[in-house]
C-alpha cells in the first residue's frame, strides 16, 4: 500500500535545507512556486522529514485547494505562463538556490 502524500510550504530562500532524497520532488527544478516565487510546495510520503520540523503539514486535498484558488498568492494566470514572464521568475529562483551553481 502506497504511503499517503503530505506537503509543506517553505520559503524559497530555505530550499537549501531540503534533502531531496527524502522528498517526492527530485530536485528544486520541479517545485510548485507561488506567484511571487517566494514560497514553494514540497511533497513527501510517510513521516515528515526532520528538516521540516515546525512547518505546517498539508494533506493532498488541502494543498490542491490552496494552489488552485484564484484568490491567493498561488494562482498563476495562464497569460503569465503563455507570455513567458512566469518562466523568467522560475529561472531566477532556481539560479539563486541551485546547490550546484558553484560547480560551473
Amino acid at each position: 500500500m502506497a504511503q499517503e502524500k503530505h506537503y509543506v510550504i517553505i520559503n524559497t530562500s530555505d530550499i537549501d535545507i531540503v534533502d531531496f532524497n527524502q522528498t517526492s520532488n527530485e530536485n528544486a527544478d520541479n517545485l510548485r512556486l507561488n506567484k511571487n516565487a517566494t514560497k514553494c510546495v514540497i511533497c513527501y510520503r510517510g513521516r515528515q522529514p526532520s528538516f521540516f520540523d515546525g512547518y505546517k503539514e498539508y494533506t493532498h486535498t488541502e494543498i490542491l485547494a490552496l494552489v488552485n484558488s484564484e484568490t491567493n498568492e498561488w494562482y498563476i494566470p495562464s497569460s503569465e505562463v503563455e507570455n513567458g514572464s512566469w518562466g523568467v521568475k522560475v529561472r531566477d529562483v532556481l539560479s539563486r538556490y541551485n546547490p550546484f551553481k558553484n560547480w560551473l
